[in-house]
């Protein structure tokens, strides 16, 4: 008889299924050996499991046990962040499957406590099996995870296990469930964490939860001691700048991901001073939607104090309104290396007019720093996507200022603005203009004003938007302010195919341009190169076009790729000028 005939029946296994799914919907209980019921018939099924070896390749089970450590590390270290495709349990039961593959699988992984510390879960456990893991984990610091649901324990059993190691817990990850406030997390959020290193909270719902009222009695956060914290990260809910009390905080993120609308930002600006005194070694801060400007009287006042100085940082995003971008980037001082990601967001509650394009730009531009040389300046302006200018620099560092037009409600006020509107972009069949896109215009504007030089230096520009994009018109000012381009890229042949910037740009923008970079993949044609073949032959002085080849599109044909690319790329050429040189490149991006 075969050995798949005598094998123990098993149900199958569904990756990140609870461990009551191995055992067929069964308790979990613990032998005297201080195993599991279901580690032991996984352990009995791999005996009967015949595991094909080849002669040419090595069984995995030769590897070192240190190696193999490595490798089971990787497969249970799940970051976990938001938004979470894994549920909390996967980790644990990623590592019971490992002890199950075979005999030495199950030694290793049995024995090394750092891999049992990497999953202790708390929704849908059994105290025997929470047990098991912190047992086998030892003093490893831990990685606790669970959201507050009906899921989540709430025996004594469990949180007293919890409770006893918690001195040791290094990361920790928690979400709450729309319809629960959060108390049993409240806490863990108050006890003393001198091992805490990363802190991941998340309340799920339209809120935005202030975690100083979660804090009751006045207990300052983590009990007060938290030395080696590192990272906090806030989703919906956040905690006053005055109780930041985390001397080794390198990474901060608050993040409101409800309608900011309806929901009160509880960031206060003038409370974020109090970072100044805090957050000096911080290294990466991001804000989104969480910050409320103060009214002009008070942001005068900080002015006059002093800013808010964070020397090292090196990553920066921001994303609120006009007046909280302006007011954050004016009291702010941070290295210029710094790389920068602000967002406008035009809510829609409220009208703008058309200064308030200009007050937009000037907002966005308190970021850029000065005195930066630039290299190049990528713009997309994509229907249903956020519009954005990004501008790179030496060591593939860049700014980026995005504006979220999605909602924005312009209302042209008076006859005179509505006539310098109207004008600034023309209204033709296939390019039907709407409020937006002439508030769009009068922005770019407002940038090509302020960023006048910066952009006159500029020797290579990325373009992308669509066919029947009124981008041209939206860009036209924008783009003629950049006199020194010598090198034109595309992400879309689109742009080729848009008349527009065919009409502006065929003869006497870009006087400088000497190149192009345009796609090649599967959806590059002859019928896409009609626009682009068009623009060479009106421009005297061109000299070469690269086709950057999509990396998948390359990796398909294999090593036929070597003839098949330059033929390719010699059909769609044919009708270029004699005088174009014309050549191909990997894409790996």
């Amino acid at each position: 008889m075969s050995k798949e005939q005598t094998s123990p029946a098993m149900s199958p296994y569904l990756h990140g299924a609870y461990l009551s799914s191995i055992l067929g919907g069964e308790e979990e209980t613990v032998d005297g050996e201080g195993l599991g019921r279901g580690e032991s018939l996984l352990a009995l099924a791999a005996e009967h499991i015949e595991v094909p070896t080849y002669p040419s390749t090595p069984p995995v089970s030769t590897l070192p046990s240190e190696l193999l450590s490595k490798i089971f590390l990787e497969v249970v270290d799940h970051p976990f962040t938001s938004p979470r495709s894994l549920p909390f349990k996967a980790a644990a039961v990623d590592l019971l499957s490992i002890s199950s593959a075979s005999s030495t699988f199950r030694q290793v992984a049995t024995h090394d406590s750092a891999l049992w510390a990497k999953v202790p879960f708390l929704n849908g456990i059994n105290r025997n099996l929470l047990d098991l893991i912190l047992r086998r984990s030892q003093q490893q610091p831990l990685t606790l995870r669970f959201s507050e649901d009906s899921t989540l324990p709430g025996t004594v059993d469990i949180w007293s296990l919890i409770m006893t190691e918690y001195w040791r817990v290094a990361a920790l990850y928690i979400e709450v469930a729309e319809s629960f406030e959060g108390i049993k997390s409240k806490t863990l959020l108050v006890m003393r964490s001198p091992a805490l290193q990363y802190c991941f909270v998340k309340f799920h719902g339209q809120r935005n939860v202030r975690l100083d009222d979660l804090i009751s009695n006045n207990l300052p956060p983590f009990g007060g001691e938290a030395p080696v914290l590192r990272s906090l990260d806030l989703t919906n809910c956040s905690l006053s700048p005055i109780l930041f009390t985390f001397p080794t905080l390198t990474d901060l993120t608050v993040t409101c991901e409800g309608d900011t609308t309806t929901i009160r930002p509880f960031l206060l600006l003038q409370d974020c001073i109090q970072w100044r005194y805090q957050i000096h070694f911080l290294r990466s801060l991001k804000l989104v939607h969480c910050i409320l400007p103060c009214n002009v009287a008070k942001f005068h006042e900080l002015l006059l104090g002093p800013p808010l100085h964070l020397p090292i940082l090196e990553e920066l995003v921001f994303a609120g309104s006009m007046e909280a971008c302006y007011q954050l980037g004016s009291i702010l001082r941070i290295p210029d290396e710094c790389t920068r990601d602000v967002t406008v967001k035009f809510h829609r509650d409220r009208q703008y007019e058309s200064p308030d394009a200009n007050i937009a730009a000037s907002a966005s531009l308190v970021f850029i720093p000065t005195g930066v040389k630039y290299l190049e300046c990528s713009v997309s302006i994509i229907e249903g996507a956020k519009a954005y200018l990004r501008l790179f620099r030496a060591g593939n560092k860049y700014e980026t200022l995005s504006f979220d037009v999605a909602q924005l409600d312009f209302q042209i006020a008076g006859v005179i603005s509505f006539l310098i509107a109207a004008l600034s972009i023309p209204s033709l069949p296939i390019h039907p203009t709407s409020p937006t896109d002439l508030f769009l215009r009068l922005l770019f504007d407002g940038l090509s004003r302020q960023l006048g030089p910066t952009l006159s230096s500029i020797p290579s520009l990325h373009l992308s938007f669509g066919i029947q994009s009124p981008a041209p018109h939206i860009l036209r000012g924008f783009l003629n302010s950049m006199a020194r381009v010598q090198k034109l890229s595309v992400e879309h042949m689109d742009v080729w195919d848009n008349p527009c910037f065919l009409s502006y740009h065929a003869k006497g923008n870009f006087p400088r341009l000497k190149r192009l970079e345009v796609p090649l993949n599967e959806s590059t044609t002859p019928a896409t190169m009609i626009g682009l073949t068009a623009f060479l032959k009106h421009r005297i002085g061109m000299k070469g076009v690269l086709f950057k080849a999509s990396h998948a599109w390359v990796a398909e044909m294999g090593y036929a790729a070597v003839e098949e690319v330059p033929t390719i790329v010699g059909s769609l050429t044919e009708h270029f000028p004699p005088s174009i040189s014309v050549d191909w490149a990997e894409a790996w991006v």
